[in-house]
């Protein structure tokens, strides 16, 4: 399952996340959380949550991502996985700011459930 939610509002895009990460908990009790940020991307977890990430006990994981496209190996990374993550039994969310064109489209060419937040304008 892979979520993502980006745009300009950190607020909305922060909330939203964390209630799909709940929901799924909610839905799987002692699902384990995985959380991942720009300065702190380890690649080798990473690979091992997208090759199985369950635990000794048969539990189901929730990997969150907060803004990693600030580090273009986490991008890479993640982006050459995009399809893996979509069809695990594991949840990936991801949230980041606004997107290229490209990136966008390597997202919905791989099924992601995508969620756009923008920050209202100020008066």
């Amino acid at each position: 399952m892979l979520y993502l939610f980006y745009g300009t509002d950190r607020e909305e895009i922060a909330a939203n996340a964390n209630k799909t990460i709940r929901l799924f908990q909610s839905k799987e009790p002692g699902a384990t959380l995985t959380v991942f940020e720009d300065d702190c991307f380890d690649e080798a977890l990473f690979e091992d949550l997208v090759s199985g990430g369950q635990s000794l006990f048969g539990t189901r994981c929730a990997v969150f991502f907060r803004r990693v496209f600030d580090n273009p190996e986490a991008k890479e990374a993640i982006l050459s996985r995009l399809c893996e993550m979509e069809k695990s039994e594991q949840l990936f969310a991801l949230a980041e700011k606004k997107l290229d064109a490209p990136t966008a489209a390597l997202f919905k060419k791989a099924g992601a459930v995508m969620r756009e937040y923008a920050a209202k304008e100020k008066k």
